[in-house]
């Protein structure tokens, strides 16, 4: 396994409910924490104006990642929504097989991965039990 990078040696789900096997064993792009993921990820390559699709105008999924508490609360499945993140299971939360998924049609965010390092801070938050 090359140094930083995740493990990811998948069998990539077909549907949510199936794990993906990820290693949080690797080097972060920033601080593992929610607060940085939300700022540096999840606003940024998810929740710009225009083709975004969870900005407020695209709400793709009735995911809208344009405040911090009620995006971490639809993840959390605290919105009366199916959960997004299992806290201590990253690669059983459908977040995650979604950015590890190499399937166009499910793989977010579509077109192109995220980079290694900042996957591998989301590992990392949801292993440690996702908290805010």
């Amino acid at each position: 396994m090359m140094r930083g990078a995740l493990a990811l040696g998948l069998a990539l789900c077909a549907c949510a409910g199936e794990c993906v096997g990820v290693s949080a064993a690797c080097m972060p792009l920033y601080a593992p924490d929610y607060d940085e993921i939300f700022a540096r990820t999840l606003t940024r390559s998810c929740a710009q104006p225009g083709p975004a699709c969870h900005a407020p105008e695209g709400a793709r999924g009735g995911l809208v990642f344009a405040e911090a508490e009620s995006s971490y609360q639809r993840l959390l499945g605290q919105t009366g929504r199916p959960a997004l993140v299992q806290p201590g299971q990253a690669g059983c939360s459908p977040l995650v097989q979604r950015l590890e998924s190499t399937d166009p049609r499910r793989q977010m965010p579509p077109g192109a991965p995220l980079p290694v390092a900042e996957r591998c801070a989301i590992v990392q938050w949801i292993e440690r039990g996702a908290p805010r």
